[in-house]
């Protein structure tokens, strides 16, 4: 653990999590009391049609660590990044899914790893994935190499400086997941040390995935293109 923890934004990415997001507040107080006496936990609730942010609103009006920022409808992964960038407080970012998949005290093994201005990743340590989820992890890895020449490998959470991430923010556009390869990418040719460490992903606590079915892949492979080709036509001196 890191004997002086920066100050960090926990922003919680959340859709329709009723039934998991008050055990993840919860794990995540308890983490906060132990680790991190400078922290806020912000939710991005991106239109939720259920009762999370009522339960959300009820820990923020007894902890003001605790704070909620609604969308009035939903705008996707990319959206909720971004909001939850602009909202940040804290010198550091770690985003986090509100389904209970990561729990916080998984941040505990990054934080030592951090170096000032830079960033640290995370991959899953190795569940008992299926055959065809690994391929297809890999084909993944390998298209982002080939396709936009992204190198790191990411997998889960990563800490990034927040005064960055709000600089570069009007040069990412991605609505995905990819927005955090864009970020993360960006950092790196910048000259930024970079660390990566192995966490635990444990099943959802409750609900399904939103982010698979062939639909969503395709998708996918459509913003890392688009990534690519927006790159090739900045300055050099923006690249």
């Amino acid at each position: 653990m890191a004997a002086n923890p920066p100050g960090l934004s926990i922003i919680f990415l959340m859709f329709n999590e009723e039934g998991s997001i008050a055990a993840v507040l919860d794990e995540a107080i308890a983490f906060a009391d132990r680790t991190l006496p400078d922290c806020e936990l912000l939710v991005i609730d991106d239109g939720s049609t259920d009762g999370s942010a009522a339960i959300v609103a009820s820990f923020a009006a007894r902890d003001p660590r605790v704070r909620l920022v609604q969308h009035e409808r939903n705008g996707g992964m990319g959206a909720g990044m971004r909001t939850g960038i602009q909202h940040a407080s804290k010198p550091y970012f770690i985003f986090n899914a509100a389904d209970g998949q990561v729990p916080c005290d998984e941040i505990g093994k990054m934080l030592p790893l951090l170096r000032d201005g830079g960033i640290v990743l995370s991959t899953y340590i190795r569940r008992a994935d299926t055959v065809s989820r690994v391929v297809m992890s890999r084909a993944f890895r390998l298209f982002l190499f080939l396709a936009a020449n992204i190198r790191f490998e990411l997998e889960g959470l990563y800490l990034y400086p927040t005064d960055l991430a709000r600089e570069l923010l009007p040069r990412i556009s991605s609505s995905s997941f990819v927005f955090s390869f864009e970020l993360i990418q960006r950092a790196a040719e910048r000259g930024l040390p970079i660390a990566t460490t192995r966490i635990r992903c444990l099943p959802r606590m409750a609900g399904h995935s939103k982010v698979t079915g062939t639909r969503r892949i395709l998708f996918v492979a459509g913003e890392v293109l688009a990534y690519r080709k927006r790159r090739a036509a900045e300055p050099k001196e923006l690249a």
